[in-house]
């Protein structure tokens, strides 16, 4: 492993990670590895990613939280700022239904590692976002559960709760 390479940082469950990558930057541009099997594997990242998702977004638009039992993700903005949120939905956790919140953005260039069991959602915060998604499994909506955004069950506290632009499927109410 390279440590020059990626920069990791705990959050509040011991599965879940904030990772920096390294930037070099030169008169030519900047450049960052943003994935090695070879450096996540020496954090303990051992997931076989299978699939990458891009969502583009305007301001003020919640995305999920959503969950696959089966899937970890790492995250990453490209372009834009994101308030992202994880959520501990493993039934027997001693943190089920705790969360945590995380600026990621272009600019700081951090990705979250979500765990299995963990819902993810997050709040766009500048006019054009960019995220990128790596998926340990394929997207299945089969697979996939929700957690309405505003759930009193898990109390989230979004920087803003005004003018949100939210799909209709994550706006109605968490399933029972």
């Amino acid at each position: 492993m390279n440590p020059r390479l990626i920069k990791k940082q705990a959050t509040r469950f011991p599965e879940a990670w904030v990772f920096e990558p390294v930037l070099y930057a030169d008169e030519r541009g900047r450049l960052a590895e943003t994935y090695s099997n070879e450096n996540y594997s020496q954090f303990g990242i051992f997931d076989s990613f299978v699939q990458d998702l891009v969502t583009w977004s305007v301001r003020n638009v919640i995305r999920g939280p959503h969950w696959d039992d089966r899937m970890a993700k790492l995250i990453q903005v490209l372009k834009g700022e994101i308030f992202d949120v994880i959520i501990d939905m493993r039934p027997h956790s001693p943190t089920y239904k705790t969360w945590q919140g995380f600026a990621l953005s272009a600019e700081n260039r951090h990705q979250l590692y979500v765990p299995k069991g963990f819902a993810h959602g997050f709040l766009t915060r500048a006019d054009e976002n960019i995220v990128h998604y790596k998926m340990s499994a394929q997207h299945d909506p089969a697979q996939e559960h929700r957690i309405h955004w505003r759930d009193s069950s898990v109390g989230i506290e979004w920087p803003t709760t005004t003018n949100v632009l939210v799909s209709e499927k994550d706006d109605a109410p968490s399933p029972t």
